[in-house]
């Protein structure tokens, strides 16, 4: 159970082994109603959700085994009514109001805006391994159907403006081989075929359109040790297909193939410098090519409205046109292409151990969301989003460390820094995760009368993002509509429409005991019920988010 939000959640987890065989059989189920900030409750933030599988190993001999699963996962999810407003100055209200408009009395019922997610998957797989080698097959099948209800008027307020079912099968094959000579590696393959289909009824432009893809990929990673040294290299060639049917928003039938084709490689070092000390670093190039999202996606989804690269067009003044469907040919859209080289050393004590990362990444053909000003429909006045393509660097910073205090006290200290910025211009992203430290500490006395007791404390510092792209506020895009005055003329490239927000501290406590076969889970997190917006949620712009939360977790084991 858990307090901010009054969730119940229950969950069974049952097998056998025998000699040959092992199955397993589970479920869970959950029910949660709106959270709340310290201060209101964020109205329509419930949640419902089950699920159950079933999981069948079976081992022939010394040298072969099968398995197979299958399992289902069902979720309803609310979103906060108070992100959807009716005209301009509504979302002006919203955006500065203390307490989110619509906000009402606590409940468990969930209403529009809402999604509600079904997922099977089915997996089969066959594993062989020996003294030298091992060898692995497996096929999988999964069906997604997804719903998306938004604030509708009239005949249409119970039918989804989303309705869409994707089906995906995949086979993967791993064989990691004998050793030749010094060569010690993996050879496998990966075929991804999938299949969206929107379902007829919902009276709007789909979101994404139909469309079948082929995604095939095979690799080869090879490792060599020389004394304290070891190296390895991997090479992966892929190939993408996709093609794509739908309608644009005079019910015109629209069509498009395209494929993708590109090559990654990783080249890594590791150096144990003495028992404690190691050394790693890895150099590599990964792609990745666009998703049908972010080409084709059109319209309201959740609180915010968005358009994929080749479902608009900006004109000379900044404005951004919906009313054409764009192809290869008209705007060029690559592949995503990193160059990325990771170095870390850590240390590792008796009574401390420690891990320290730089990373530096340049990434050609970055895409990525971006706010570009406010659109009106017939569902209300909000912010949208485009997608866009530009080059980027990102680099950054991790630091772990651990520390064994005595028998009884242990401690941990995190921190992580990431910058990022546009190669061609000024500026950098919105949306950024800000830097972050944390600090644990944990003391696990011995108590007589239990098997095992912990108790421990949580401190977490949120810094405001420093790094952060031109705020252009809705009152200013109101009031240049209202005068004629081009605001986006001059850079049109990259804004925000709210300010970055405040850092905040946050005190998180935890305890676990065990006695019997009963173990006890408590824990509170944002004790001192601080108000706070992180700034990679884009409910930011109308809602803090959540306070504090106290659950308790009661688990039975045989």
């Amino acid at each position: 159970g858990k307090t901010n939000g009054k969730s119940m959640e229950g969950m069974f987890d049952v097998s056998k082994g025998l000699t040959w065989m092992t199955a397993r059989a589970y479920g869970s189920l959950l029910r949660q109603g709106d959270l709340s900030t310290p201060d209101y409750i964020l109205s329509n933030t419930g949640k419902k959700e089950h699920s159950y599988g079933t999981d069948l190993r079976l081992h022939f001999n010394s040298e072969w085994d099968a398995r197979v699963s299958y399992g289902f996962f069902q979720q309803e999810l609310g979103i906060l009514r108070g992100a959807v407003n009716g005209n301009l100055e509504d979302l002006i209200t919203a955006m500065k109001a203390d307490i989110p408009n619509e906000t009402k009395p606590f409940t468990y019922d969930i209403s529009s805006p809402k999604q509600s997610i079904g997922h099977h998957v089915l997996k089969t797989e066959l594993q062989y391994i020996d003294a030298t080698q091992s060898a692995k097959l497996s096929y999988s099948f999964q069906d997604n159907h997804r719903r998306e209800f938004d604030v509708r008027r009239g005949n249409d307020l119970e039918i989804p403006n989303i309705d869409v079912k994707l089906r995906a099968h995949i086979i993967e094959g791993d064989w990691s081989h004998p050793r030749w000579n010094r060569l010690k590696g993996n050879i496998g393959f990966q075929y991804i075929y999938r299949e969206n289909a929107n379902q007829p009824g919902t009276n709007t432009v789909p979101f994404i359109p139909n469309y079948s893809s082929v995604n095939f990929g095979a690799y080869v990673i090879e490792n060599v040790e020389s004394g304290p040294h070891k190296f390895e290299a991997g090479l992966r060639l892929d190939f993408f297909t996709s093609a794509v049917a739908g309608r644009q928003p005079d019910n015109e039938v629209y069509r498009n193939e395209f494929s993708y084709t590109n090559l990654s490689a990783i080249l890594g070092y590791k150096r144990s410098i003495n028992d404690d000390i190691s050394f790693i670093s890895n150099l590599g190039t990964a792609w990745r090519p666009p998703g049908i999202g972010e080409l084709y996606r059109f319209g309201r989804r959740n609180a915010f409205i968005e358009y994929g690269l080749w479902r608009y067009t900006i004109d000379d003044a900044g404005g951004v046109a919906t009313g054409e469907i764009l192809s290869d040919s008209e705007r060029k859209v690559s592949s995503e292409i990193g160059f990325k080289w990771v170095n870390s050393i850590s240390v590792d004590r008796e009574k401390w151990d420690m891990n320290l990362t730089l990373y530096g990444n340049v990434i050609q053909n970055y895409i990525f969301s971006r706010p570009a000003g406010l659109t009106r429909t017939v569902r209300g006045t909000s912010p949208f989003f485009i997608y866009d393509q530009q080059d980027a660097f990102f680099a950054g910073a991790d630091f772990n460390y651990n520390r064994e205090h005595s028998n009884v006290l242990n401690s941990s200290f995190d921190a992580s820094y990431l910058y990022a910025a546009r190669m061609e211009g000024k500026g950098t992203f919105a949306g950024l995760p800000p830097p972050t430290l944390s600090y644990y500490l944990t003391a696990s006395p011995a108590i007589d009368f239990l098997k095992s007791f912990s108790l421990g404390t949580g401190i977490q510092y949120t810094f405001k993002q420093p790094l952060v792209p031109a705020i252009i506020s809705v009152e200013e895009i109101l009031f240049a509509d209202q005068n004629g005055i081009d605001l986006f003329g001059a850079d049109s490239e990259n804004f925000d429409i709210s300010e970055a927000p405040g850092g905040y501290l946050m005190i998180h406590l935890f305890c676990t005991l065990k006695t019997g076969n009963f173990q006890v889970d408590i824990g509170v997190r944002n004790l001192l019920n601080t108000s706070y917006r992180h700034y990679t949620d884009r409910m930011r712009y109308f809602a803090d988010d959540m306070g504090r939360n106290l659950s308790v977790t009661v688990r039975y084991g045989l």
